[in-house]
Parts: C-alpha cells; structure tokens; sequence
C-alpha cells in the first residue's frame, strides 16, 4: 500500500483517525450558523438562535466534539448532551452535524423534545447489525455485521447531572480498532430523530479516504480501493491551516476514558 496515496475505505467505522474536521464543521457553516474560534485552536459554532452549540475542542480536555442545547441560550440547563472521542471520523461527525441541522430548521419542538418517537433499532437492522446478549453486561446490546462497531442503549435510570457533565449516557456506540477504538455517548433527553440520524451516519455506506500511512491497522475485513489522483488537490491537513473555521486542524491526541462499554468486555466507569 502507498503510504502517499489516497485510498477509499470502507465500512466507515473502520476509517482510522478523525479525517478532516473542516468536513463537519463545513457542514453547520453551510446551514449558516455562527461560529468563531480561541487562540489554541478551539472552534464553536451555534445556531443562529443560539440555543444549540457544537464544538471541535482539539485544546480542551475531554472529547474532541460536543454538542448540547437549551431552551435559553443565557440561563436555561442544558436539555442534552453529545459527545465524540478523538478517533470518531470526522465523516460520522459530519452526517449528525447534518441531522442537527435538519432538526434545528423545524423549531425548539423538534430539538428541545421529543415529538417524534421512532423505532430506534431499524436503522441497525436494515444494516445488517444484530442483537448480541453478553454475560458481562445488563443489557442486550447492537453489533455490526463484522463485530467491530457497537451501539449500546443503557436502560434504567440514569442521573441527569452525571449525563450533562459527560461521566455516564444513555447512549453509547463505540467502534474501529484496538489501536484506534472511538466512542459517541448521548445522553436520556436527546431527541429520538438526533439518536436515529447518529445511527445514520454511523451505518452510512459511503467509503471515507484516508492516505495510505494512515492504514496499517485496518482489518482484512474492510474494503480498501485507491482513490484516483487529481493534479493539485491534497487533502492534507496542512492544506486547512488557513481555514475560516479552522485554525489548527491537527487535533491533539490527549488520555481520555472511552465510555463504560467496548468491544470485548467493560471498561472502567466513565471518568476524564
């Protein structure tokens, strides 16, 4: 394999490393949401009636993205919290950033609550991901068809404070390699629709590239095709270093707990 080159790769949850962020962040621009930045390289962006936020935080400890909302954008609590580890690919990031999007378009009913309750396990299913039972876990749990990604919905009642500070989730999906495990946790009031078009971008099909040096951990089971040359494009990370959104788009790698589930037992409860 050329470690030069770009190669498509796929199923996406296989992509090593996090990609370009400027694919997510992009993706709220386009929707024209505000957005700004910090001297070390933090970028936050807010919709335009400032009641959801959503950051690439590569200098802040804990994961690398958040989003959360609130019904008053000066006082009110958060209603919900979202977040991504280093690892995520950018390209998953991308798509629910695009849900959010969608969702913040139709009003505060559509992301404040959850109006629209749908089945949450269909678009698992309809992908080829089964329902494991584990021993070791109190929950039944979805699996994708190669056993390298993982959602896990917690039952029971959670603790709303440990949810908003990030230590515990409703929600969990974690995949990719030992090397390069990440991990996305929602928390119990994040609206149905948002949750569902996590899963979306988790199980969306489309390859994501990747250059050569970045592959050699991914499994035999993922599909690696060359991407065709173009004369003058680079997707290097140092080709955003003069982005709008961006200052520094090379996230710093810094030890984080990943959530309490994973891929071949339990890791220790949440913690930063």
């Amino acid at each position: 394999m050329n470690a030069s080159r770009e190669y498509h790769v796929a199923p996406r949850h296989l992509a090593p490393g996090a990609g370009m962020p400027d694919t997510a962040l992009q993706r709220l621009a386009t929707a024209r949401w505000l957005h700004g930045g910090d001297d070390v390289a933090n970028v936050y962006l807010a919709s335009p009636d400032l009641r959801i936020r959503f950051g690439f935080l590569p200098e802040t400890p804990g994961p690398l993205w958040k989003a959360t909302a609130a019904g008053d954008p000066f006082h009110g609590e958060a209603a919900w919290l979202v977040t991504m580890s280093d690892h995520t690919p950018a390209e998953i990031v991308a798509d629910f950033a695009s849900a959010l999007a969608n969702v913040h378009a139709e009003g505060p009913a559509a992301y404040l609550t959850d109006n629209h309750p749908v089945a949450f396990g269909e678009t698992l299913v309809a992908a080829g991901w089964s329902t494991v039972e584990d021993e070791r876990l109190p929950h039944a749990f979805s699996q994708s068809p190669d056993g390298y990604a993982e959602v896990h919905h917690i039952p029971g009642d959670l603790d709303r404070a440990s949810e908003l500070a990030g230590t515990s989730a409703r929600w969990i999906v974690n995949g990719g390699t030992d090397e390069q495990r990440w991990w996305i946790t929602a928390s119990s009031a994040t609206p149905t629709r948002l949750v569902v078009g996590l899963y979306g971008a988790v199980v969306n099909p489309a390859p994501v590239r990747r250059e050569g040096s970045d592959l050699r951990h991914v499994p035999v089971c993922a599909t690696v095709t060359p991407v065709a040359p173009v004369r003058g494009s680079s997707r290097a990370l140092a080709a955003h270093a003069g982005s709008p959104l961006i200052r520094s788009a090379q996230p710093s790698v810094s030890a984080q707990s990943g959530p309490a589930f994973v891929r071949g037992g339990i890791r220790p409860a949440f913690s930063r």
